[in-house]
């Protein structure tokens, strides 16, 4: 799995990111699956060769399995020292988990998979999933600027537009990259 085109392209772009980074910033990375983590030996590291070294040998240790909970990176973030003033969220579409009480959840109560017991998720769930989530979170979102560059991924039509809203909402930017960037 690590050595997937899209696991490799998704390094290629977090490592774009981390060398164009600004002087005097600060970085935090989160992994999220089924669950989420907040990468290296700290919360925040700042922007030197040997600290951004560190934290990308962490980055290429993971193997990307599992489901995608959006819901619980922004929950991450909530318990984070401090607030970003911005993030990058790298996806190729839709999250297929959410929180465990999403199930209860009006629309969300007709989609079996949403706490992660089915093996595939309809587009129509994983779009509600992503906007509970988005609500659930919005306390927390409407604190700092929101970027997603968003990787293809088939079959996924209602990625772009939702995504293309929530960076509309905060202030940031939707990428839907070429196939040969970075």
């Amino acid at each position: 799995l690590i050595r997937t085109p899209k696991w490799q392209r998704t390094l290629r772009v977090i490592k774009w990111l981390l060398v164009r980074l600004q002087e005097r910033s600060k970085v935090a990375i989160i992994k999220f699956s089924n669950n989420s983590k907040i990468l290296g030996n700290k919360i925040w590291h700042n922007n030197s060769s040997k600290e951004l070294a560190l934290l990308y040998s962490e980055i290429k240790k993971i193997v990307p399995k599992n489901s995608t909970n959006l819901y619980s990176a922004f929950e991450m973030i909530r318990e984070m020292n401090s607030i970003p003033d911005e993030i990058f969220i790298i996806t190729d579409g839709l999250p297929t988990q959410g929180g465990k009480n999403f199930s209860n959840k009006g629309l969300l109560s007709k989609c079996s998979s949403i706490v992660g017991k089915a093996k595939k998720i309809s587009g129509d769930c994983r779009e509600q999933l992503f906007l509970t989530s988005v609500k659930e979170a919005s306390s927390i979102i409407a604190s700092f600027k929101i970027n997603v560059i968003l990787l293809p991924l088939e079959g996924d039509p209602q990625a772009s537009n939702n995504f293309w809203k929530l960076t509309a909402q905060n202030n940031g930017l939707l990428l839907v990259p070429s196939k040969d960037w970075p």
